[in-house]
């Protein structure tokens, strides 16, 4: 029951939007109210009758999660909305029962459907899901990979968590994060002035870390600027460093 309420009030505004025409196709309706439940048999249901729902009768889709929410998500902008709020929900509640040892962990199906869930708000690739997809960055590329593509607010998230987290694991997906997000097709996003100097910074860091993984993770990142520091550092770990070279 404490789930269920816990995750009406997260998505409450979406129910209400769905309700007052954001989605109106009645089969979405039903499976935004399903994923409330405080089962998490009954959650994934209804996350994949939403998936369904967005699939045509015929469409044999190889990739069904991605196509059946991008299909929902190009409906309106509204229906976007609702899709992005409810999902951010879902996986924000799914990571939390997961970090505090109270999800199902081990079990398989559930980890296909948690992993479904990732993949479903990643496929959005939504600034606002930047924060869900933190709690969850240790699961792999799906949710590195988006939030490295998320511009500057993922940025500042992310390294509000690097400051905040003691957790190795964490600390290597992080610095793998910001050396994704050096990359040409990322770094267009940084839009914000201070943005890419605030990632060359944290390259540096990443780089001259204790840990030797958090080194290997950021050094990539690092090898895509040109100041005098980066190319300094690069080479003091070329010279000395046999971990990340």
């Amino acid at each position: 029951m404490i789930i269920r309420l816990a995750l009406c009030v997260a998505i409450g505004s979406s129910c209400l939007l769905a309700g007052a025409g954001g989605i109106h196709d009645p089969r979405i309706q039903a499976a935004l109210v399903q994923i409330q439940s405080g089962q998490w048999t009954d959650r994934a249901a209804g996350f994949y009758s939403m998936v369904r729902a967005g699939l045509s009768a015929d469409q044999r889709s190889e990739f069904p999660v991605a196509d059946g929410v991008s299909a929902i998500s190009r409906a309106d902008a509204e229906s976007r909305l609702v899709l992005v709020q409810a999902l951010n929900a879902l996986l924000d509640l799914e990571g939390n029962l997961l970090n505090s040892g109270k999800g199902p962990i081990g079990t398989e199906s559930y980890s296909d459907y948690y992993g479904d869930v990732i993949q479903a708000v990643t496929v959005l690739r939504d600034t606002t899901s930047a924060p869900v997809l933190l709690k969850c960055i240790n699961t792999g590329g799906m949710a590195v990979g988006t939030l490295a593509s998320l511009g500057d607010e993922a940025l500042s998230a992310a390294m509000n968590l690097l400051v905040s987290t003691a957790d190795a694991e964490t600390r290597h997906s992080l610095f793998r994060m910001f050396a994704e997000m050096a990359e040409p097709r990322n770094l267009s996003r940084l839009t914000a002035p201070d943005s890419r100097s605030k990632l060359l910074n944290v390259l540096l860091e990443g780089a001259r870390d204790g840990d030797p993984y958090s080194r290997l993770g950021a050094t990539p990142g690092l090898a895509r600027f040109t100041t005098p520091e980066a190319v300094q550092t690069l080479r003091r770990l070329a010279e000395s460093d046999p971990f990340t070279w």
